[in-house]
């Protein structure tokens, strides 16, 4: 495995508690979303995402996660 480098947290995000096998762990302010990264870009596409998944109306996401 390569060595991602650590950048800032985005704006929303936190560092919480202990790594995960060397991984840090990251919140959502305010949410129950966790994430293990070193790689916070990855922090940015799960704030897309989940802001996506925020303005699907529930048919929407039930297609969306039960399609292939």
């Amino acid at each position: 495995m390569s060595a991602v480098p650590m950048g800032d947290a985005p704006s929303g995000w936190i560092r919480v508690g202990e790594d995960v096998h060397g991984l840090p762990l990251w919140r959502r302010r305010d949410e129950p979303c966790y994430v293990a990264t070193r790689d916070t870009d990855q922090l940015l596409f799960i704030d897309a995402a989940l802001a996506r998944f925020d303005r699907m109306s529930g048919e929407e996401f039930h297609r969306f996660v039960s399609s292939r």
